[in-house]
């Protein structure tokens, strides 16, 4: 139930940003520099804690192979439609979607712990 909640959220929320366009790309960062900043003023053991968890997500992504890797963040990093990560990556929008989701599957069961997250 929380992760159909979670995914229904993240959609609504891709569609608001579309929604904006241009003004939101303006904004947009790579994952990494939002990632240092974002618990600049986080408790320690918060910080520490997600931090933990962000680097077995990064370690997790970097066995994926390339193709995966790259649609995954395309998809899930920079908010991009399906299509448009298709179009990105200049494949077919079927070989996209099969990789985002073996992709996924393959983090989902290498990453067990984080599934139970709160």
């Amino acid at each position: 139930m929380l992760a159909w909640l979670l995914n229904l959220a993240r959609s609504r929320a891709i569609d608001r940003l579309r929604q904006l366009g241009g003004v939101v790309r303006a904004l947009e960062q790579p994952l990494e520099a939002a990632a240092d900043r974002a618990g600049v003023e986080a408790v320690p053991a918060d910080a520490a804690w997600w931090s933990e968890r962000r680097e077995r997500v990064l370690a997790a992504l970097s066995r994926l192979p390339p193709e995966q890797r790259e649609a995954i963040h395309c998809a899930f990093f920079l908010g991009l439609s399906h299509s448009e990560t298709a179009a990105h990556l200049r494949a077919p929008l079927g070989t996209v979607k099969t990789r985002i989701r073996i992709g996924m599957e393959r983090l989902r069961s290498s990453l067990p712990e984080l599934e139970a997250l709160p």
